[in-house]
């Protein structure tokens, strides 16, 4: 069925690009409040507790490295998922 539908489907009136990041009024229409509603579920998904868990137990000096990968995590999560959107 999904193979039916890729081939027969219309594909003219979406057009990937970056233009659509002002079309449709404008980037992010609603403001903040979308942006912020997708980063707790990709926070939920990406699951970086256990990276913190990991480093800990592995660590030889937990007490500065715990603190410099409880840091990483958003970093890693604004860089992986949401500058990506700004590439679709």
């Amino acid at each position: 069925g999904l193979m039916f539908y890729g081939f027969h489907a219309d594909h003219s009136s979406v057009v990937p690009g970056i233009q659509n990041l002002w079309i449709y009024e404008g980037f992010m229409p609603h403001g903040i409040a979308g942006l912020v509603a997708c980063l707790s579920v990709v926070v939920f998904a990406f699951g970086g507790i256990e990276i913190i868990g990991i480093t800990a137990g592995e660590s030889q000096d937990p007490k500065t490295t715990l603190p410099k990968a409880i840091n990483a995590v958003p970093v890693r999560i604004l860089l992986f998922y949401v500058l990506t959107i700004f590439v679709l």
